[in-house]
């Protein structure tokens, strides 16, 4: 059975006005505290209306938390009363600026752009200037020659023919397509029969007395070991009956893949000349001849 509840009537409710209207007005936390203890609903709906002291409310006492507080962002305090105010204070205490943001978390993201900016290290940027300047000393530091027209005489063999080109020695000059260095066509020199024997080039009436050539070449052989081929010299003059042997222009191991010779010469002669052999040779003391392949070769007078 259930009991018959007590009656009551709105004279027995007027202490709860009292304090609805005490939160109305703004009230001290106190004044709130005592609606409370009387009535949490009347005080509840006041904080709301008044961003006071009520837990809840959205203008008020929540900007005053840490994240509120982290921002810095706002130093007034809420436009409707002095309670929203101590609370904001509360907020300073918990990382940042003087006073809760009046609208509760929004402002987080304005500290959190304040962070953001306090990672930069402008210090690291202009380290990162000092080596960019560094290396661009270093490019600038750096010159090439200037050279006149290539004097070689089909140096990469791309005619097809064997214009320009002569054997050294006993050997047969070929035109390959077989594995050149570059293009379609390498010159070779096949059945050599001793360490001299190789492709070469007569340069006389190209090269000029006192002048300086930079030379370039790329060479192989038909043998996986390696020997040493090198690029050598030889000058006739007009009135001489023996011809003069000059020194070697460049050297290097060579086996069956291509090898990149490169170096300067100067002329050395100065008389009229009826021969200025460049070849393509072994060094002394080999037993065996493998073939010589000769790719891409070009001299350049080096004009300063």
């Amino acid at each position: 059975m259930v009991g018959q509840l007590p009656s009551c009537s709105l004279q027995d409710l007027s202490h709860l006005d009292s304090g609805h209207q005490a939160l109305n007005q703004g009230g001290t936390s106190s004044e709130g505290g005592s609606s409370n203890d009387t009535g949490g609903t009347p005080n509840g709906e006041g904080g709301a209306n008044t961003g006071g002291s009520g837990g809840t409310v959205k203008t008020g006492g929540m900007p005053g938390t840490t994240e509120g507080g982290s921002t810095g962002a706002a130093g007034e305090p809420p436009e409707t009363g002095g309670a929203a105010g101590e609370l904001g204070d509360a907020g300073s205490g918990g990382g940042g600026g003087e006073a809760g943001a009046a609208e509760g978390g929004a402002p987080p993201e304005g500290g959190s752009a304040g962070a953001a900016g306090a990672d930069v290290d402008p210090g690291e940027g202009g380290a990162s200037g000092a080596g960019g300047s560094e290396t661009g000393g270093t490019g600038g530091g750096t010159s090439s020659p200037t050279l006149g027209e290539d004097i070689a005489l089909n140096g990469d063999v791309e005619v097809g023919t064997a214009y320009g080109w002569l054997p050294h020695g006993s050997c047969t000059l070929v035109v390959s397509a077989n594995d050149p260095y570059e293009g379609t066509y390498a010159i070779a020199c096949t059945n050599r029969a001793n360490h001299w024997d190789g492709p070469s080039q007569n340069l006389a009436g190209l090269v000029q007395p006192g002048a300086q050539y930079q030379f370039s070449v790329w060479v192989r052989t038909t043998d996986a070991t390696k020997r040493r081929v090198q690029a050598s010299r030889k000058a006739q003059c007009a009135d001489e009956t023996e011809p003069r042997y000059l020194t070697q222009i460049a050297f290097a191991q060579v086996g069956d893949e291509w090898v990149h010779l490169q170096g300067k010469f100067s002329t050395e002669v100065d008389c009229d000349l009826v021969e200025y052999t460049v070849y393509f040779e072994n060094a002394t003391g080999v037993s065996e001849f493998p073939d010589i392949y000769v790719d891409a070769l070009s001299i350049r007078e080096i004009i300063d």
